[in-house]
């Protein structure tokens, strides 16, 4: 039952963010939609909440985050946050929406959260490996993506505000 709720809440939510994405490049409210700092900062915020909510979620629920879509669920604000960014990029009609610092900023992040997420899955791996813990039926591809969403958002706002 839990699992067709999750699965209802999020075909609904995720139709109506197509809805907007189509619709809202059409009217007045088109003018206001930019990419900010606030937005910037926001967007790694809510990031940095879907990685660590996922990442507990996945040792404390284990296999039932998979069974209910629960993991879906938790990285849905993240989608809606990249959702508002496409809308601004279909605005702008470029892919250049942040300017050369962040953009800057991101690409270091993103090299680092290579890095880092290929340690943290080979120390998983070393622990799985040695029945220490295990990350069973399915749950590997959970914990990549929110060790790697939470690697990322991290890194990207700590080199933002380092300079």
């Amino acid at each position: 039952m839990l699992e067709s709720i999750i699965k209802i809440v999020l075909v609904v939510v995720l139709l109506l963010a197509a809805l907007c994405f189509w619709l809202l490049p059409k009217t007045k409210l088109a003018k206001k939609l930019k990419m900010t700092v606030p937005i910037f900062i926001t967007t790694n915020i809510v990031g940095i909440a879907c990685g660590i909510f996922g990442l507990v979620g996945i040792f404390i629920w284990k296999e039932f985050i998979i069974e209910a879509h629960l993991w879906e669920l938790i990285i849905f604000p993240y989608t809606l946050v990249w959702v508002y960014w496409l809308m601004v990029i279909r605005l702008k009609k470029t892919s250049i929406i942040v300017d050369e610092k962040q953009e800057w900023d991101m690409s270091q992040a993103a090299g680092s959260t290579i890095a880092g997420t290929l340690l943290i899955l080979a120390f998983m791996f070393n622990l799985s490996y040695n029945d220490v813990y295990q990350l069973n039926n399915g749950m590997w591809f959970p914990f990549y993506l929110f060790t790697t969403i939470l690697l990322f958002s991290v890194s990207t706002l700590l080199f933002f505000k380092k300079s």
